[in-house]
């Protein structure tokens, strides 16, 4: 025979007592008697998510109902273990109506970033979210400058990679017309490239650099 059951919820602050029989009527001569002691969550919580976007990582979530005065403490960590606290937001005092928050983080780390929510309630009751995680991945290389701007004949390109790798380097027109296209070895540390812009007409144009995982893009002027 199974060792749980389930019964009927008690209303909060109620009494019960426990008897236990066999099949023969033979019943226990301890009886456990208890207080049901309920505790009601302040904020009805519908979701909380992350997404990674080029400039932060956002963090929505959402309330069904909130009770009282409540905040929320969003916390963050590098290794899923040690969280810290990146922001604190007043939520919606007494509300029966969906209530949504986004909070950006600017801090762009890379790697795995884990992020949990605390709700506090106005007796200091603190209740967690489930952990959101988010990758961001790590830069290739990185442009570190383009110049002269505006250009005559001669553009000079510097850019840092961590690695040895094959780069592209496309120039096109302001309407996004590819006007020139090439490989580049880059190596481990910083790269010096030169493109002849000798035969374009005077403008404005974009530079795209780019490997098999990131492309960067700069604006820069033809005199």
């Amino acid at each position: 025979m199974p060792n749980n059951f389930l019964v009927n919820t008690f209303p909060d602050g109620s009494t019960y007592t426990i008897a236990v029989s066999d099949q023969a009527g033979c019943a226990a001569d301890n009886v456990a008697q208890e207080i049901v002691a309920c505790y009601k969550l302040a904020v009805d919580l519908l979701y909380f998510e992350g997404t990674v976007r080029s400039d932060a990582n956002v963090l929505s979530w959402a309330s069904a109902t909130e009770s009282g005065k409540n905040e929320y403490i969003l916390t963050r960590s590098f290794d899923g273990v040690a969280f810290k606290e990146i922001a604190r937001i007043n939520g919606t005092e007494n509300s029966n109506a969906t209530q949504h928050y986004t909070f950006e983080d600017k801090d762009l780390k890379k790697g795995t970033i884990y992020y949990q929510l605390l709700i506090r309630d106005e007796s200091g009751q603190e209740t967690a979210s489930r952990i959101v995680t988010l990758y961001r991945q790590p830069e290739t290389f990185q442009l570190l400058s383009v110049s002269p701007v505006p250009v005559n004949d001669v553009l000079t390109v510097v850019l840092e990679s961590v690695a040895d790798e094959t780069v592209r380097i496309q120039v096109s027109n302001i309407e996004g017309k590819i006007l020139s296209i090439q490989q580049a070895e880059a190596h481990s540390g910083e790269n010096t490239f030169t493109l002849d812009m000798s035969q374009l007409s005077a403008g404005v144009y974009w530079l795209e650099v780019g490997d098999a995982q990131q492309t960067l893009h700069q604006r820069f002027i033809k005199r």
